[in-house]
């Protein structure tokens, strides 16, 4: 979450975090997400971003892992069922967290929109040495019992808008994306949408087939998958190369669209540097920046510019 540091100073236990430009250090803002005092007293100014329904109140409730579905050798699908009579209000393109023992928590985007909410999914992608990704993979976390937390974060589309949008995402950062798009395209909303998805290799693209779909059933309705290191064996003949790159060259007029991304903090600090200096304004760009933080941070970064 970012703020304006106004007076006091913090500090980085890890250096300056991707998802804080150096201009924006700089300038004095912070990311509280990830920042430490650094002196006896701060004063922050922080600008509250309110989403537009009053509902969707943060709540820790109980939960169990109804299904676990593969989606890649390194992709899970996590299907939970809220056990709690309570409602879980939320917004397509916002996170919840999962809650792990000694006050630790993981974050992860919901991929499915709210008018189709009877179970929550997850995109999970196996992280080396991940406690809690091992335990999906292994098996071993099905049927288990959980808490959450949520919904969480500023990632949701801005519906008052009529500008054609463009979503980028990176890996796994298609999920918040997929959950925007099934909210607008399943309710009827006409407006232009692009989804660029980057990967690595054709098998990280682990839902191109349902998305082509998408593209024959909806006429208002783009794809482009583009991949950074196609194998041989993928026979690609798509776009290649960096995701935001082949936007870029799409678009030459990119201050005409909102642009939603998610995904790797590399991408997200290449998307800021260069669709700004193309002239995209600054209140147009949205994303979703997927910064993992030690357990001493408690909480993966996200914020908006």
């Amino acid at each position: 979450m970012p703020g304006q540091n106004s007076a006091g100073s913090v500090h980085y236990p890890l250096g300056r975090p991707l998802g804080l430009l150096a201009v924006e250090e700089r300038a004095s803002q912070v990311l509280l997400c990830q920042a430490y005092p650094a002196s006896a007293e701060i004063v922050i100014e922080a600008r509250e971003i309110k989403p537009p329904t009053t509902q969707n109140e943060i709540k820790n409730l109980p939960s169990r892992i109804e299904r676990l579905d593969r989606l890649a050798p390194d992709v899970m699908a996590v299907f939970l069922r809220i056990l709690a009579r309570e409602q879980f209000n939320y917004l397509a393109g916002q996170y919840l967290d999962i809650m792990l023992p000694q006050n630790r928590r993981r974050s992860f985007s919901i991929a499915n929109p709210p008018h189709d909410a009877e179970l929550l999914e997850l995109h999970v992608r196996r992280v080396s040495r991940g406690e809690f990704t091992q335990q999906l993979f292994s098996g071993a976390a099905a049927n288990t019992l959980i808490r959450i937390e949520g919904p969480l974060g500023q990632f949701w589309f801005r519906e008052e808008s009529r500008r054609p949008a463009l979503l980028i995402g990176g890996g796994t950062g298609y999920a918040p994306l997929r959950a925007m798009l099934r909210h607008l395209l399943e309710r009827g909303d006409r407006r232009p949408l692009h989804l660029y998805w980057g990967a690595q290799s054709r098998v990280d693209l682990y839902e191109d087939a349902l998305v082509r779909e998408w593209t024959a059933r909806y006429p208002n309705f783009k794809y482009t998958p583009v991949l950074s290191n196609p194998r041989p064996e993928d026979a690609w003949d798509g776009r290649t190369g960096l995701v935001h790159k082949a936007v870029l060259e799409d678009h030459v007029d990119i201050a005409e669209f909102d642009v939603y991304t998610a995904g790797p903090p590399a991408m997200i600090e290449a998307i800021r540097h260069e669709f700004i200096a193309r002239g995209l304004p600054r209140d147009q760009l949205f994303f979703d920046s997927f910064d993992f933080a030690p357990d001493v941070l408690a909480k993966r970064a996200r914020q908006l510019p």
